[in-house]
Parts: C-alpha cells; structure tokens; sequence
C-alpha cells in the first residue's frame, strides 16, 4: 500500500481550485457548437453561463436566443449583473426581440443599464408602455442638455416617443415646455471677439492628441467584460456602434475589456440657445409642423427699429405655438385641459453682447 506523506496530500482548497480550473478551461473552449452551449447557458454556475454567453456571441447562432432570454431570466432574478451583463451583449449581438419583462428590472442597474435599454428599444411599438414609464419618472427631473446616463436616456426615449405620440406624452410634454424667445444682440466688434476666443478653443482642441484608454481590467475567471455607454458628445470613440432605431437620435457604442478605445476631442461650439427645449422640439414631432424659431440674433439699431424686430420675432413664435396647440387638439394629441397649458404667452429674453453701445436697449414687451 502506498502511503502518501500529509505535506503532499491534496487539501480541499487544492481539489477546488483545480476544478474551478478544469470549469474555466471547459468554458473557453472555442470549438464548442450551439447544442453545448445551450446545456452551459443551465449551468449553476456564473462563470460557465457567462462564458457560454460570450461564445454565443461568437458563435452567432440565432438558435440560441431562447436558451440566453431562459437564462436571463434565471440570472436576473438571482441579482447576477454580471452574468446578466454577459446574457445582455450575447443578445444584443444576435439582434434578439427579448421581453421587456426581462429588461426592466436591468434598466436601473449597473453594469446592465445601457445594454438593457438597447434591447428594449429594439421594439418601440411593443415596449412603448414601459418606455413611457421611464419617461414619465426621468423627465421632471431631467436637465436641458444634460450629461448623466438617465439624462441621455431619457432624451433617447423623448425622440423616440415624439415619432409614436403616445397618448399622455404630450400632456407630459406642455407641463415643461419652455416658450421663451432668445434674442442677443452684437456688435461687430462683440462678434469678432466670440470668433477670436472659438478659434483659440478650436486651436486647443486640435493641439490636444488623441490618447489610448487603457483596456478595463479583467476579471480572473470571467470572460473579457463588455461595456456599453452612451456617446459622450466631444469625444469621437473607435469603439463599436451599436445600431439603435434611427428616431433615438442618441448614439451607443460598445467595447470590451480586451480593448485599448482611442478617444480623439472632438470640437462643439454650441451657441447659446441654439435649439428649442426638448420639450417644443418633440410638441411639434407630435403635431407634424415645423419647429419654430426660439433664437434670433439681431444687428445693432436704432431703439425703435429694435423693439419693432423683436416685437415681430416674438409674435411669430407666439402665432406658431397657437398653431400648435391647435394641431394637438385636432389630432387629438392632447385634451382641452391638457392644452390650457400652452396658452402662456411667449417671454422675451433680450442677450445684450455689444461691447461699443452703452445705451441700454429698450425692453420688449411679452405678447399680449
């Protein structure tokens, strides 16, 4: 009988981490066909289920949406975003149709949110219920131009709903639409001063070089972490785009842990008030008009050739939001009550810029 000495007997520790190993290696087995990965994506463990998500991904048999959208709804109600997050990109790259059902409890969570959201835009008309209660939650308390995911989120599901009109959207919409007219009035030498300092910006952007965000760090076990986000604005990324509904008018682009992204500063000068509030933009999606004018830039003038420009200007903008209100109604887009919101009168807001007029401009009165 061999007697094998205590110091090189294997210790518990040993046996699992061995066969963790032998798990892992299973995993990445890259030759694997879509029948075993569909028995992987019932496995009880996370690491299998994660792995057999990316070889799916892979693979790219659309034969396995069903066992991914089964698992999904296994991990996401055991609160395994990681694992969920693997599910996600698996059916986001087969372009699967998964049940809002399975999404929302994600659209919330990290790092699920964005990948979530994709799938569920991916049916609009089906998930337009639930795209309206994430509307309705995040709207009040979104920012115009706002930066943060839900903000991003909620400007996606705004163009998105203006093409559909849901019933209550506009409603929704007239609670915060903004009926001011900007008007900034410049001198030339105001003028070339904004030109000379968006050239100097324009000059610091392209003197800044592109650099290498290094790749996320991995974790052991786990296979290479994919990452969705929404596009910041001033960076252009190298990373993938992922293909949304053309309405959503918000860009998503995925990478993964394996990636160094180049980011390269892209330059936006944006003038003041250049575009109408979100919320006018989409009233007017609604009711199929143009979207007026909220921003008119005037010469310097004589005071009473002033206030007739601008009385003119805002009676323009006050005459196109009648019609608005009036195409709502008539679409039946909004009720009587809900339209009783938009009868404010248009406010002015005169920009004074000039830099060689000190005589104050006359101020304009809101429309009558």
């Amino acid at each position: 009988m061999l007697v094998v000495p205590a110091a090189l007997r294997p210790t518990a520790l040993m046996l699992g981490t061995l066969l963790m190993l032998g798990l892992q290696l299973a995993a990445q087995d890259p030759a694997r066909d879509a029948k075993q990965l569909e028995a992987a994506l019932a496995s009880p463990e996370p690491q299998a289920v994660a792995w057999a998500a990316h070889d799916a991904s892979v693979l790219r048999d659309r034969k396995l949406i069903g066992p991914l959208q089964r698992a999904l709804a296994r991990w996401r109600r055991d609160a395994s975003p990681d694992v969920s997050l693997h599910l996600l990109d698996a059916l986001v790259i087969l372009d699967a149709h998964v049940p809002a059902g399975d999404l929302m409890p994600l659209i919330d969570t990290e790092p699920c949110s964005v990948a979530a959201f994709v799938l569920l835009v991916q049916e609009p008309k089906l998930n337009e219920a639930e795209l309206l209660g994430l509307f309705r939650r995040d709207w009040p308390d979104a920012k115009q131009g706002g930066d943060s995911r839900q903000e991003r989120q909620c400007l996606a599901i705004g163009n998105l709903l203006a093409t559909q009109a849901p019933p209550g959207f506009a409603g929704m919409l007239a609670e915060r639409v903004d009926l001011d007219l900007e008007i900034v009035v410049s001198s030339r030498e105001s003028e070339r001063e904004a030109a000379k300092q968006r050239a100097e910006v324009a000059v610091r952007h392209v003197n800044l070089r592109a650099y290498l965000r290094p790749p996320m760090k991995a974790d052991i076990g786990w296979p290479p972490r994919p990452l969705y986000q929404f596009a910041h604005p001033t960076l252009h990324m190298t990373a993938v785009e992922i293909p949304l509904p053309p309405p959503v008018g918000i860009r998503v682009f995925r990478r993964s842990s394996e990636d160094q992204e180049e980011i390269v500063p892209v330059l936006t000068v944006r003038a003041k008030a250049a575009a109408p509030a979100d919320s006018l933009r989409w009233l007017c999606t609604v009711a199929g008009v143009p979207v007026p004018a909220t921003l008119r830039r005037l010469p310097p003038m004589e005071p009473q050739a002033f206030v007739a420009a601008a009385t003119k200007a805002r009676d323009e903008l006050q005459n196109a939001v009648d019609t608005l209100r009036e195409r709502l109604v008539a679409a039946r887009a909004m009720t009587e009550t809900e339209a009783k919101l938009l009868e404010r009168r248009v406010t002015v807001v005169v920009h004074d810029e000039r830099t060689d007029q000190p005589v104050p401009l006359p101020k304009i009165p809101d429309a009558r």
